[in-house]
């Protein structure tokens, strides 16, 4: 059998995705990261495309995304925005989760010179609605500046990053799953990661996996102990591989 490009793009997005949302891999690292833009927001979303993959608040008004945060924790919320600056104060913008104001910016980048503006939140997972507003529309046609005529707020992008892991909070269940076990010295990184993928990859693969199998992965652990990174984010690499693998995605006739 074969499948096209494409969809073993999809694959591989997939699994970065699932490894790096059920493995945690340690305090410092980055969290499973979701984007939107005037491309990938809906029609109803709020603002009016420009064309460029941006979306433009003429009024004072927000842009809205419904977004499932998938568990209580810290989260990272990213704003890239730019203004059509105009009167005595720059553009201001506010981000809100469920209508609640949790922080403010000036935005005084002009049209076109996007700035970046993140901030760090805890946050209850479920179903919520998170929002940017444009707070302080400007309209003075008599101006004798053509470009001191019309204040409007542009976003480029809206992003969340997370869920967060600090040092003390509690591992989620599917790590625990997955890393049953944990070396103990240096030394012990083979044998662990041995026994951990042994067991996740029998399972993924239906069947019992093979040495010659396993230490393809067990390398993958070492590459990035090798690189500074911690051990579970060598799983996690591991894990990404097995859930690529034909052997995984194909069901294997045997005999």
């Amino acid at each position: 059998l074969s499948m096209p490009p494409i969809l073993m793009e999809k694959y591989l997005a997939a699994a970065e995705i699932i490894s790096e949302e059920a493995i945690v891999a340690g305090p410092s690292a980055k969290g499973p990261v979701k984007t939107w833009n005037s491309e990938t927001l809906g029609p109803n979303a709020g603002g009016s495309p420009r064309g460029d993959g941006s979306l433009i608040l003429t009024s004072e008004s927000e842009i809205v995304v419904n977004y499932q945060f998938p568990r209580n924790a810290n989260y990272v919320i990213r704003v890239r925005a730019c203004g059509d600056q105009a009167g005595p104060d720059p553009a201001r913008m506010a981000v809100r989760i469920d209508g609640k104001e949790l922080k403010r910016f000036d935005v005084a980048a002009p049209s076109g010179k996007f700035q970046e503006f993140q901030f760090r939140q805890n946050l209850r997972g479920g179903l919520r609605r998170l929002s940017v507003a444009f707070l302080n529309d400007y309209y003075e046609p008599k101006a004798p500046d053509p470009k001191q005529r019309d204040r409007n707020l542009i976003v480029e992008s809206i992003e969340v990053e997370g869920p967060l892991y600090s040092k003390g909070d509690p591992l989620p269940e599917s790590h625990r799953r997955i890393i049953f076990t944990s070396p103990k010295t240096g030394n012990d990184v083979h044998r662990v990661a041995h026994t951990i993928l042994d067991r996740f990859a029998s399972r993924a693969y239906r069947r019992p996996v093979t040495e010659g199998e396993i230490t393809k992965l067990t390398k993958l652990v070492d590459l990035a102990i090798q690189k500074g990174d911690p051990f579970e984010r060598g799983i996690q690499l591991a894990v990404q591989a097995i859930l690529i693998s034909p052997q995984f995605l194909f069901r294997v006739e045997l005999g």
